[in-house]
């Protein structure tokens, strides 16, 4: 199988997102950095199953449409970016020889798409405004970077939290997120997430 790109992964998700009005709304780039609580779970040569906890960063880049007016306090925000989930550690396990892990051989590659709501709380729409953030959507494609091949663990996610925009000229802004998140994929998994970018605003 071809190995599939960060690019391609990115292209996919971007499939999502939906043309914005012509004369309202608008388009971003994003950065994100974050964590979240991974379950590794490894076998002994007897097949016995083990569980190991970890704490694992995940670092992205992505596209952003923003749906409303740029004087209005509240916006729709429909994100598509590419995530890399970093690899699992292998600890030592004194009760387990020979341990055999259920996981991806490399980081994981994460295209992943959500829809959301900004609700403005404090401040002017049109220059400085804190914000509630509120956002779901799910991992959709997930690719194990040593192998180029489907890892077959995409999950969903929520988020919630808050945030600020800084409107520096006509037509941009900058802004920063801080969210809340929870991945669930036959379990929940609890982290959190920053967002940091700039807009281009229609109206």
């Amino acid at each position: 199988m071809r190995p599939t790109t960060p690019l391609a992964l990115l292209l996919l998700g971007a499939t999502s997102l939906q043309a914005a009005p012509a004369m309202a709304g608008g388009l971003g780039l994003l950065g994100t950095s974050g964590f979240h609580q991974a379950r590794v779970y490894y076998y002994d040569e007897l097949d016995r199953q083990y569980l190991n906890r970890q704490v694992r960063p995940n670092n992205g880049f992505g596209l952003e449409v923003v749906l409303g007016d740029k004087d209005d306090k509240l916006l729709g925000v429909a994100r598509s970016f590419f995530v890399v989930d970093s690899s699992a550690v292998a600890p030592p396990d004194p009760q387990c020889e020979n341990p055999v892990y259920a996981v991806p051989d490399g980081p994981l590659y994460v295209g992943t798409a959500t829809v959301g709501l900004h609700w403005g709380v404090l401040g002017d729409p049109t220059g400085f405004q804190a914000h509630i953030a509120s956002n779901v959507g799910a991992a959709v494609i997930t690719v194990d970077s040593a192998t180029g091949e489907g890892a077959n663990l995409e999950y969903l996610l929520a988020e919630a939290g808050v945030g600020a925009h800084y409107q520096f000229a006509r037509n941009m802004q900058v802004y920063a997120d801080v969210d809340f998140a929870l991945r669930y994929r036959k379990n929940f998994s609890p982290g959190g997430n920053a967002y940091l970018g700039v807009r281009y605003l229609f109206d």
